[in-house]
């Protein structure tokens, strides 16, 4: 019998309530012997299980549905039941729940699955091999994906040879099967063997190179074995014999985009753009390459499209604003920021906007921005304030951006990126006090705050003669980032100071050769100069120059090594 659960509940609450009003009976042996009523047991394990399935009480709904699926031949109870004795690791009452489960509804494919999952746990590569093929068969008389759902039992599985074995004979037993070679790859690879699933993957495409999942695995296979390049080439093959496979091409323009290849990524992006024009994703990818090559003119249209359809909208504005500023259109620029309302970027905007404006002499204007998003935005507060102290310090004001750090860190005093920040402006005030103050604040709750030891260190090996001290806390920050350019540089400049010249020049060429900052040429020209190699380092100075013409660094070491001061 197959009773449906919801018209049991009355007559269950019936009989509670006749129960109830019984009258007591004066003997025992004079009470009739009980009789069982099957309607409510139905609906009393029927509710049992569904609640205990719920509170998390999962042996109970397993027994509970159990009960249910033996008692009205329910395939629902029966996969509830087989589905829970799984992740019960209930193996025998599993398959006991799943044989059920498969009787009772043989076309569902599911029944099959959770068999072959226990057989599997046990090693039972014959049984499981026989629930797999079934899965595969039933797939294929109802146009699923059974061998791709085959090899997800299989990659679960706790045992990979036996995994594997059993996809190697359901591939043997269907070897002109595209989607069957693929789910063996998938398996194979699962369980890293990367020869065997590339040898798969490749079968997969020989069968049908019109298979986009095959192609993509074995893009996928080559990344893997870290030959990025042939990654690349398997996906270029692909959409040369797939041209109008969207889903392939758009795999090989972001394996170019990754690759830095923008102008190949855009040509990509551009035919499936003529395939399909009011694709909202390819034109954000295109809008996206076009503005990072500069391609300003299309970049413009790319975007205003995407507005005109109204999708992604904000996302679109926010990178139109940055279009228009690079093309000197200021006010078309601020306008737009502006207008980003909603989304992730909205807050990317308003910082923006007041950069823009402190950058046409609007500070007042860009300092009130920050402040109105910062009771918009509370939790946002500390990158505001960092942003209005530096906007305050590149225009000149170096006072009132030292009056931004202070209210930030009254509000927010233990803030380690404020404290660093204000103690790198203090270094360029020459507040030597304050810089140390909040450098051991942060290193008192960090004594491993690399960027912070190096800071100072530097700074005392810079600006005072405690170079012992300063090397100290450089060697610390060494010891935290050895290939840092500035940490390198830190470590040559007290060398220096410390008078092991052949040690500061080591440190100082490795700090050059991995960043070509203008104040590590500047340290290095000057170790070189006072060792005599003074051809050198002004080609190293004048190398600086040409990369930043007005170098502080570099004219400051200049013109007080040549004129001897």
């Amino acid at each position: 019998m197959n009773i449906s659960h919801k018209w049991l509940v009355p007559g269950l609450l019936a009989g509670l309530l006749a129960g109830c009003m019984q009258s007591s009976r004066p003997t025992a042996d004079l009470t009739p012997a009980p009789q069982r009523d099957p309607t409510a047991e139905l609906v009393f394990h029927a509710l049992a299980a569904d609640i205990s399935a719920r509170r998390g009480l999962l042996e109970d709904a397993f027994d509970h549905y159990i009960w249910v699926a033996r008692e009205t031949e329910d395939a629902a109870a029966a996969e509830k039941a087989a589905r829970i004795g799984l992740h019960l690791r209930k193996n025998g009452d599993t398959l006991y729940a799943a044989s059920l489960w498969a009787e009772l509804a043989p076309e569902d494919i599911g029944a099959h699955e959770v068999r072959a999952a226990v057989f599997l746990r046990e090693g039972r590569t014959d049984e499981a091999y026989t629930s797999i093929l079934a899965m595969a068969e039933l797939s294929k008389e109802q146009g699923s994906r059974g061998f791709v759902e085959a090899a997800g039992v299989a990659t679960a599985a706790e045992d990979p040879d036996a995994a594997k074995s059993v996809m190697a004979r359901l591939s043997r037993a269907y070897p002109r099967d595209t989607e069957a070679r693929y789910a063996h790859a998938l398996v194979l690879l699962a369980f890293g063997d990367i020869t065997g699933a590339e040898r798969e993957a490749r079968a997969a495409v020989a069968l049908d190179n019109g298979n986009e999942l095959a192609w993509m695995l074995l893009s996928r296979i080559r990344a893997q074995s870290n030959e990025i390049e042939e990654s690349g080439a398997v996906l270029e093959e692909a959409v040369r014999k797939n041209p109008g496979s969207r889903v392939l091409r758009v795999a090989y323009g972001r394996w170019l985009v990754e690759m830095d290849r923008y102008e190949a990524a855009y040509g990509q992006f551009r035919r499936l753009h003529a395939a399909a024009p009011e694709d909202p994703d390819v034109l954000f990818s295109l809008g996206a390459l076009a503005t990072d090559l500069g391609y300003w003119d299309a970049a413009r249209g790319y975007w205003k499209r995407l507005m005109a359809l109204g999708e992604r909208v904000d996302e679109a504005r926010y990178f139109l604003a940055q279009v228009e500023e690079a093309t000197g259109n200021e006010d078309g620029a601020l306008a737009l920021y502006a207008g980003v309302q909603d989304g992730p970027l909205r807050m990317e905007a308003a910082i923006r906007r007041a950069e823009l404006l402190a950058r046409t002499g609007r500070i007042a204007e860009a300092r009130r921005v920050l402040a109105e998003q910062r009771v918009l935005h509370p939790e946002r507060s500390i990158p505001l304030y960092l942003v209005e102290a530096e906007i305050l310090r590149e225009n000149g004001r170096p006072v009132e951006a030292a009056q931004v750090y202070d209210t930030a860190l009254q509000a927010f005093p233990d803030d380690e990126d404020l404290l660093y920040a204000r103690a790198m402006h203090a270094a360029a005030e020459a507040r030597i006090e304050v810089l140390e103050r909040d450098l051991r604040s942060i290193l008192k709750k960090d004594p491993d705050h690399a960027d912070a030891l190096n800071a100072l260190g530097y700074t005392l090996a810079d600006q005072t003669d405690r170079y012992e001290e300063a090397f100290e806390l450089i060697s610390r920050a060494l010891e935290l980032k050895p290939e840092n350019a500035a940490v390198l540089d830190s470590m040559g400049w007290v060398q220096y100071r410390l008078g092991n010249l052949d040690a500061a020049l080591d440190y100082l060429r490795r700090a050059a050769e991995k960043d070509q900052d203008s104040e590590i040429a500047a340290h290095l020209g000057e170790v070189l100069w006072v060792t005599g190699r003074r051809e050198e380092a002004l080609r190293v100075w004048n190398e600086a120059l040409t990369r930043e013409p007005k170098s502080r660094h570099v004219l400051e070491a200049m013109d007080r090594l040549r004129t001897g001061s």
